[in-house]
C-alpha cells in the first residue's frame, strides 16, 4: 500500500508540552499504510523534552482532546 498523506497538511497543528510545534517538524501525516482506517503522524520532537508530555493535534477546527500523554523517556 503507498502511503496517502493528509491532503490539507497546513492545516494541522501539533503541541507538544503545550508548546506548538514548527510545521518543518511534521514529517509525515496521513493514512497508515496496510492498516485501513488508521492515520499516523510522524514527528521530530524538540531536544529538551520532559518525560510524557501531553500531546494535542488539531486539524481546522477538530482538536484532540486533552490530557494525551506521549510516552518519552
Amino acid at each position: 500500500m503507498v502511503p496517502a498523506p493528509i491532503q490539507d497538511l497546513k492545516d494541522l497543528r501539533v503541541w507538544v508540552a503545550g508548546k506548538l510545534l514548527d510545521p518543518a517538524n511534521v514529517l509525515y501525516a496521513g493514512a497508515s499504510p496496510g492498516t485501513p482506517g488508521l492515520y499516523e503522524v510522524n514527528l521530530k520532537l524538540p531536544q529538551q523534552l520532559t518525560p510524557d508530555p501531553e500531546i494535542r493535534l488539531a486539524i481546522g477546527d477538530h482538536k484532540s482532546p486533552a490530557g494525551t500523554k506521549l510516552p518519552v523517556r
